[in-house]
């Protein structure tokens, strides 16, 4: 795996703000996604048919058609990062269209454990109608709490392998604890930022809701690298003649090498199909030669990573 760790504690440049104690509300200013020109943005999840998510100024909305359908359907984004060691994350929320007992659960997912959200249970969910409009912490038979909230703010924190969820109402200011586990362990972890329904739940009436103001308070998490930069030493060469290339890569992997694939629509260059980046490092170069021809070539080096992609252009003049 093609990863490097990377703090959160107080860190520039990546899209997370910090803020410390349990109480304390952190800046406005703190996005729940990086910018798209940042090297790790989150990436949209749609399961199921109708759900939407949209970004937002300071967030992104999901909306719920009343035509969505599926077993199990969804909306939202997650982290390419994953969260290792001790952690402690939140986000704002807000139910925007939202009915009763639509069937529709909103919240922070640590993907492939549990979650922590606000539910509007449906007409066909058994449970009594004080439960219906409540908070959830964990996983089937976990910590239920009736509320009339309609906005908010989720937290998560895990200290060594016991996890805590938090709400906070916008009116009380106040931290209060839906639950406590040790359940999941404490292996590196995805988070996501979801709504999400079921077959036989969903009401079949439009919900929209927010999330707003992501931050990691504490912690730190482990990123995919990214490539970052493919250069040619000359952009024009005469056929038959060598050119040296660098490909570099957002961050290193301290842990193994990192392995590039390499591909050209220049039928005059002859290159490797891929490029090893040394563990420890950001940068690899590679050797182009070229094939002398009658005619000039023109086409494009493209460097691929993952979903990330970089190019540079070659022309490869003819033969004189």
């Amino acid at each position: 795996m093609r990863i490097a760790r990377r703090e959160l504690i107080a860190q520039a440049g990546c899209g997370w703000l910090a803020s410390l104690g349990l109480s304390a509300l952190p800046a406005a200013s703190a996005r729940a996604l990086p910018p798209p020109s940042e090297a790790h943005p989150w990436k949209r999840t749609i399961v199921g048919s109708g759900p939407t998510a949209m970004p937002t100024t300071d967030g992104f909305e999901i909306l719920f058609p009343a035509n969505s359908r599926g077993a199990d359907f969804s909306a939202g984004y997650r982290s390419p990062c994953l969260l290792v060691g001790d952690f402690d994350i939140q986000v704002d929320y807000a139910l925007i269209d939202w009915s009763t007992a639509n069937g529709v659960r909103v919240g922070i997912v640590a993907v492939g454990h549990g979650s922590l959200h606000r539910v509007a249970l449906g007409i066909n969910e058994a449970t009594s109608v004080r439960d219906r409009e409540s908070y959830f912490y964990g996983v089937n038979g976990g910590h239920r709490v009736g509320t009339p909230d309609r906005a908010g703010s989720f937290r998560l924190q895990r200290t060594g392998d016991t996890y805590r969820g938090y709400v906070l109402n916008t009116t009380s200011s106040q931290w209060a604890q839906i639950g406590t586990s040790g359940a999941w362990g404490a292996p590196p972890l995805q988070i996501g930022l979801e709504a999400w329904s079921h077959s036989y739940a969903f009401a079949g009436q439009p919900v929209r809701m927010a999330f707003r103001n992501f931050r990691i308070n504490t912690g730190s998490q482990l990123c995919p690298a990214t490539l970052a930069g493919l250069e040619v030493s000359r952009g024009t060469v005469n056929g038959g003649q060598a050119v040296t290339a660098m490909v570099s890569l957002s961050e290193a992997n301290p842990d193994e090498e990192t392995v590039v694939s390499l591909t050209s629509t220049n039928a005059a260059a002859i290159m490797p199909l891929g490029v090893a980046v040394p563990a420890g490092a950001t940068t690899a170069t590679f050797r182009i030669d070229t094939r002398r021809s009658r005619s000039t070539s023109v086409g494009i080096i493209t460097a691929t990573l993952g979903d990330s992609e970089v190019h540079a252009a070659l022309a490869v003049l003819a033969r004189r």
